[in-house]
């Protein structure tokens, strides 16, 4: 059960950027990016989202700035637990 938070992520995050986030920095005229990647443009929306959120008092869009931070933090302690793991297990290259 422990493990559930890390097995939903990656379906929450993109999921929540198309759906709620990216909508919300367009629709207030910020969030372009041309020629950039996914996560460039995820992290810009993240960015701008919060920023617009602050200044107009949207309380709800800074939680789910909030948790979308969280998730990026997730990913990334997911990704240096496997690292780590496979050092520590003596199965790195």
């Amino acid at each position: 059960m422990i493990y559930l938070p890390f097995l939903i992520a990656p379906f929450v995050l993109p999921v929540l950027w198309l759906v709620v986030l990216r909508p919300y920095c367009i629709r207030h005229g910020k969030g372009y990016t041309p020629g950039a990647g996914v996560s460039v443009t995820l992290w810009v929306d993240w960015q701008q989202g919060g920023e617009i959120a602050r200044e107009k008092g949207h309380t709800g869009m800074r939680v789910v700035c909030g948790f979308i931070f969280a998730l990026q933090v997730l990913y990334f302690l997911v990704f240096a637990l496997g690292l780590l793991l496979e050092v520590v297990a003596g199965q790195a290259p």
